[in-house]
């Protein structure tokens, strides 16, 4: 095999220690947006990891973990699932996560771990590949957890993303006492009637996870059975009831408005870099404009993401094009700048062309506009 194939941390233990000496708390979260203060064993890990990868960089998660590694390539293989696995066994100790915890298994109805990503029509093959991973403990996976690996389709199978949403259990061991409990359908019904109404039944069979809260509201981690229910006929919600006490510890209701909500994103490099310098990866499209034809528009926030006011539940089409709030676009090699347009029918989006090409799953209220080209200014 290729030694540039073999990524590892093949550096001197003196200069490791010197690493993780030189790159602080208060340094690592400095690094982008506010990540909370890492335990020692993962601020060791990402000096080690920084060390070696002098060209990469950490964005927080709403919470303060890491949600995303990128920049220059940080893993190699002969194939997508080497690279992959060379990261995962080497580095996913800065989330504080065990690889053996960590299991080949994607968030779509079939389960499937690997997505071709970015089609080129003109190829007809993929620019990437997608690998997807869920986090176990004790045996049962932790609530809506994933690390998503984006490698480029080309020799060397090079990492160049990782998107994470991973708990540190090191301090968590599941109870096999409760473990051992079967699923109570009855208790879960009198929590969820006592937090919500009498007129509740279970509309979905639960199953059960291990409950580390959400991004956006952390919980102490806790074995957890996940049910969705039915109030009063009509309302949907899903909820997490805790083993132990019965006690329900989260809700969320599964009933979506018509409003139609997505993701306007491209292909762009990282950083300040030429495109021709640096990885390019999917990143959302800041303050541009996206409207239902016909209907209303609005601009898309920093993330790219949007909502547009709608009225009804028919079949509309939403387009989107590189004119946004703060800027105009104007592609000199062309009479127009290139739009694109999805058919949906809200709240539910349907795939895009482009979606249906790679087969690509779309959660509800999803629409997802893609421009492939990069435009001249």
């Amino acid at each position: 095999m290729n030694p540039k194939h073999q990524f590892t941390r093949m550096l001197p233990l003196a200069l490791a220690a010197a690493a993780a000496s030189t790159l602080t708390a208060a340094e690592i979260s400095s690094i982008s947006g506010t990540l909370a203060t890492p335990t020692p064993v993962r601020a060791q890990a990402m000096a080690e990891f920084q060390g070696v990868n002098t060209g990469t960089r950490f964005a927080a998660a709403p919470d303060g973990r890491i949600g995303r590694v990128y920049g220059r390539a940080f893993s190699f293989g002969d194939t997508a699932e080497q690279s992959t696995q060379a990261f995962i066994d080497q580095h996913t100790d800065m989330w504080g996560v065990d690889p053996v915890n960590l299991l080949p298994e994607g968030p779509f109805a079939d389960r499937r771990h690997t997505l071709p990503i970015g089609y080129l029509p003109e190829t007809d093959s993929y620019k990437f590949t997608g690998t997807y991973f869920t986090q176990m403990e004790g045996g049962f996976p932790i609530f809506r957890s994933k690390l998503v690996l984006l490698t480029r389709n080309e020799p060397g199978n090079p990492l160049v993303l990782a998107t994470a949403q991973l708990h540190d259990l090191s301090n968590f061991q599941v109870d096999p006492q409760l473990a051992a409990r079967p699923i109570d359908e009855q208790r879960i019904t009198r929590s969820a009637k006592a937090a919500f109404a009498d007129n509740t039944f279970i509309s979905k069979a639960p199953e059960r996870f291990v409950f580390a809260g959400t991004d956006e509201n952390p919980h102490e981690p806790t074995l957890a059975d996940i049910s969705e229910i039915t109030v009063n006929g009509f309302e949907k919600y899903l909820i997490v009831t805790d083993v132990a006490t019965g006690e329900v510890i989260y809700r969320e209701s599964l009933i979506h408005t018509i409003d139609i909500t997505g993701n306007a994103s491209a292909l762009a490099s990282e950083g300040e870099a030429a495109d021709f310098c640096a990885e390019e990866v999917p990143q959302g499209l800041p303050y541009l404009e996206v409207g239902v034809n016909g209907g209303n528009s609005v601009f898309t926030d920093v993330n790219g993401d949007f909502t547009i006011p709608h009225a009804g539940v028919t079949p509309v089409t939403v387009s989107g094009t590189l004119d946004g709030r703060w800027f105009d676009v104007i592609d000199v090699s062309a009479s127009s700048v290139e739009t694109q347009s999805q058919s949906v029918t809200p709240p539910r989006a349907r795939q895009s062309p482009l979606q249906r090409r790679q087969q690509q799953p779309v959660q509800p209220g999803a629409g997802q506009l893609l421009h492939r080209g990069k435009p001249r200014a």
